[in-house]
C-alpha cells in the first residue's frame, strides 16, 4: 500500500531504529562504493577504499556499472554553493547543468540502507551554474529502487531531471524541489517517488521537440504533497501513462497540457487519487485525455476544471467525484466545463445515489451551471454507489 512505502520513506521503522544490519551489497567488478569516510581519488571506489563523491564513483565506472552510495550527506557539504572543498560533487555545464550527472549507458546510483539516511543536499546549485541537483541523461541511467533510493534537497530548478535517455528510471527518492522527465526515444520510469514542500513543481513531464516517435513515461505509485504549483504536469507528451499515484495539498492535483492521442493511443490517468488541493484536483489547460478509476475528493476548486483552447477528446468514466468546490463559484462543481467541448462523463459516482446535485453530491452537466458557455458534460448513466478507492 502506498502509505506503507510512505512511512518506509521516511524511516519510520517498527522500534524506531533504522536497519543498518541489513546486508550491503557484496563488492563486485562492476560496484563502486561511496562512504562519508572515502576520498576522491581516479582509482577508489572498491568497497575498503571508496570515494567521498557520487560524482568521482561515476567518473571512475564504466557503463553498465553500479554506484553503491552508504549513509550520510553528499552533494553542497558546506552549503557555500561553490562546490570547490574536498569530497564535494563536480557540477557540470553539459546538456543539463547539473551537481550530480549520471552520464555513462546503463550506470545505475543507489543507496545501501535507503532514503531516509542517505542525503544529496542540492544547496543552492544555481551559484555553481547547475540547474539540477541530479541528472539523468544517458540510456539505460537509474537513480534508486524502491528500497535504495535518496532524499535529495535543494537545487536550483528541480531536484531530479531526465532528458535525453531511453529506458531511464527514477525510483523510491524522496525529493524537494521536484522531478522532471522528458524522452525523445523510447520509455522513462518514473515511480514510487514522493516530492513534497517542492517551491514550484511536483512532478513535470515534457515532449522533446521534433520527436514525433518520443516514447512513453511512465508515472507509477508516486506521491505529490504539499506543493507550490501543480502536483503533476503532463506537458506535450505524446504517450502518458499515469496510474496509483497521489496529489494531495498541492496548488492543483495535476495540470494537463496536450496529453495527445497518437495513432489511435490516448493518454491515460487512471487509479490514482486528487485530495484536498488547494485548486482543482484536475485542471485540463488544453489537450484531451482518457481519466478512468480515480479518486478525485474535498478539493477546494471544481474536482476537475476544463478550459482548453485546443480541444481534444476528454473521456472521464468510473471515477469518485464529489466533495470539490468548497472555495470557488459557481459552487459544488464536480466538472467546471469552460471549453465548447462536449465531455464523456458518464458512469462517475457523484456523492448520491441519485447522481450529481447539490450536497452531499458533486454537481455537473446540464442545468448545472457548471457548463459554461456552450460547453456541454454528459453525466447520465451515472455510478449509484462508491467505486474502490485507489491506490
Amino acid at each position: 500500500m502506498k502509505i506503507q512505502r510512505f512511512m518506509r520513506f521516511l524511516g519510520i521503522i517498527a522500534g524506531g531504529a533504522i536497519a543498518f544490519a541489513q546486508a550491503a551489497p557484496a563488492a563486485a567488478s562492476n560496484a563502486h562504493f561511496v562512504a562519508n569516510d572515502g576520498v576522491d581519488t581516479n582509482s577508489c571506489g572498491a568497497s575498503d577504499h571508496p570515494c567521498r563523491s557520487i560524482s568521482q564513483a561515476i567518473e571512475n565506472a564504466s557503463n553498465g556499472d553500479t554506484v553503491w552510495v552508504r549513509a550520510g550527506m553528499y552533494g553542497d557539504l558546506n552549503n557555500d554553493g561553490r562546490f570547490d572543498a574536498p569530497g564535494e560533487e563536480h557540477p557540470s555545464n553539459g546538456p543539463i547543468n547539473c551537481m550530480i550527472c549520471i552520464f555513462k549507458n546503463g550506470v545505475q546510483v543507489l543507496s545501501v540502507y535507503g532514503p531516509a539516511v542517505t542525503i544529496i543536499n542540492g544547496g543552492d546549485t544555481a551559484l555553481a551554474g547547475a540547474a539540477v541537483a541530479v541528472a539523468l541523461e544517458a540510456d539505460g541511467a537509474v537513480l534508486g529502487t524502491v528500497d535504495n533510493g535518496f532524499t535529495i534537497k535543494g537545487g536550483g530548478f528541480v531536484g531530479v531531471e531526465v532528458r535525453h535517455g531511453a529506458y531511464s528510471k527514477v525510483i523510491g527518492n524522496i525529493v524537494e524541489n521536484g522531478i522532471a522527465g522528458s524522452t525523445c526515444v523510447g520509455p522513462v520510469y518514473i515511480t514510487d517517488n514522493i516530492v513534497s514542500h517542492s517551491a514550484g513543481i511536483g512532478y513535470q513531464v515534457i515532449g522533446e521537440d521534433n520527436c514525433p516517435n518520443a516514447g512513453p513515461i511512465y508515472l507509477t505509485n508516486n506521491v505529490a504533497s504539499d506543493v507550490n504549483g501543480p502536483g503533476f504536469t503532463l506537458a506535450s507528451i505524446d504517450i502518458v501513462r499515469f496510474v496509483g499515484n497521489v496529489s494531495r495539498r498541492n496548488v492543483v492535483g495535476a495540470n494537463i497540457i496536450t496529453v495527445a492521442p497518437i495513432g489511435g493511443v490516448t493518454g491515460v490517468i487512471s487509479n490514482s487519487a486528487f485530495i484536498a488541493n488547494r485548486g482543482a484536483g484536475i485542471q485540463f489547460s488544453e489537450g484531451g485525455a482518457t481519466v478512468t478509476g480515480n479518486t478525485i475528493l474535498g478539493n477546494q476548486g471544481p474536482g476537475i476544471s476544463v478550459s482548453v483552447t485546443n480541444p481534444r477528446s476528454i473521456t472521464l468514466h468510473n471515477n469518485n467525484i464529489y466533495g470539490n468546490d468548497i472555495s470557488q463559484a459557481p459552487a459544488n462543481c464536480g466538472v467546471l466545463n469552460n471549453s465548447a467541448v462536449v465531455i464523456d462523463a458518464k458512469k462517475n459516482f457523484w456523492g448520491s445515489a441519485t447522481g450529481p446535485g447539490s450536497d452531499p453530491a458533486d454537481n455537473a452537466g446540464p442545468g448545472s451551471g457548471c457548463d459554461l458557455g456552450h460547453s456541454s458534460t454528459v453525466v447520465t448513466p451515472f455510478a449509484t454507489t462508491h467505486f474502490p478507492v485507489s491506490p
